[in-house]
């Protein structure tokens, strides 16, 4: 009992739970034949194609911004970066960025630090967006300005990480020049340390050296963006809500700032909860609101099925080796903390 009450996932699961059975409590099953009449099937098709979209301009900007590291195939980083995405939605409170990370890592062959530099400017990019589109959000009148606040914050943090990135770039050379200088003699294991680290990161993030790499980064943020919108505001149309195009914007948000820190397994009821008290705002029916966002929900999952499943499936990626990979990259920091001189010999790698 013990050790289950230790896991992520047991916690996760019963947040989980919690957040589904608050969502649900008002949940009118007399209304389902009702709701189910006004739902048009002809909108579904163009939500699931960008749901395809959206899954897809994801992995090609992961592609375009690790592409002067490493050039991956498009037919091989779409289903990689899908499974990475999988790992997210059973992994819940970060531990599916660590097991994503090593996914990644064992199947392309590049250091841990590099990879994570690269979901940093992920990160950068979609702050940028979030930022963007709640600045035209805010001119409606529908919009909670409580998150104009929430979203400078967010952009800020974005724009100092950037900052640093550049500042990093820029002089790269000097802070190689200043480790061997003071660490090389004093602190051999730091100094190898520090320089595996700088190597790596920096590698990570020169894409942003490169205007062609930023600029078509940049594109297919707009796109993934945009893709998300539509596909709500379609679903809308779908379901028969009769809500302006601005909410679609207003949905987006609120859910990307939900889901900041994944909590939950496959954000399951975290969810729901954001976009049940989102569709509230505008007089959207319990009933209503959560079918609403089961559907979204579902649709967001299915292109990432869809794409994953025959690469985990001839790769043969199990959940067990993504967590003995987490493991020994746990038990592996602890020995270099403890015994920072097995860098030098060659075993902290």
């Amino acid at each position: 009992m013990t050790k289950l009450l230790k896991k992520k996932q047991f916690w996760g699961i019963l947040i989980a739970a919690a957040l589904l059975a608050y969502s649900f409590k008002d949940f009118q099953i007399g209304d389902l034949d009702e709701i189910w009449g006004r739902v048009s099937m002809v909108y579904l098709i163009p939500v699931v194609v960008l749901s395809f979209i959206m899954q897809s301009g994801r992995a090609l900007r992961w592609r375009t911004i690790v592409q002067p590291a490493h050039n991956i195939k498009i037919t091989r980083a779409v289903p990689l970066y899908a499974s990475g995405a999988a790992l997210n939605y059973v992994m819940p409170a970060l531990t599916g960025q660590v097991g994503r990370m090593l996914l990644f890592a064992r199947h392309v062959n590049l250091p841990k630090t590099l990879l994570f530099s690269t979901f940093l400017v992920e990160t950068i990019f979609d702050a940028m967006m979030l930022f963007g589109f709640i600045f035209v959000g805010s001119f409606s009148p529908l919009y909670p300005q409580q998150f104009s606040v929430v979203s400078n914050v967010v952009f800020f943090a974005a724009l100092t990480l950037l900052a640093f990135m550049y500042i990093f770039l820029a002089f790269r050379r000097n802070v190689e020049r200043f480790n061997k200088k003071r660490l090389r003699r004093r602190w051999p294991a730091v100094y190898i340390t520090l320089r595996k680290f700088t190597l790596s990161f920096s590698r990570g993030i020169d894409a942003l050296k490169s205007s062609r790499h930023v600029a078509r980064s940049l594109g297919f943020s707009l796109l993934i963006w945009f893709s998300h919108i539509s596909m709500i505001y379609l679903l809308f149309r779908a379901f028969g809500l009769e809500i302006p195009a601005a909410a679609a914007i207003i949905v987006v948000v609120v859910n990307t700032l939900a889901l900041l820190v994944p909590i939950t397994p496959g954000n399951a009821g975290t969810f729901e909860f954001a976009v049940i008290a989102t569709l509230s705002t505008f007089a959207i029916g319990k009933t209503d609101a959560a079918l609403f966002a089961v559907a979204l929900h579902i649709i967001d999952v299915i292109p990432i099925l869809v794409l994953s499943l025959p690469f985990i499936y001839a790769r043969k990626v199990t959940l067990a080796d993504i967590s003995d990979d987490e493991e020994r990259a746990e038990r592996e920091m602890v020995v270099l903390v403890d015994d920072p001189a097995l860098v030098v010999e060659g075993k902290g790698r």
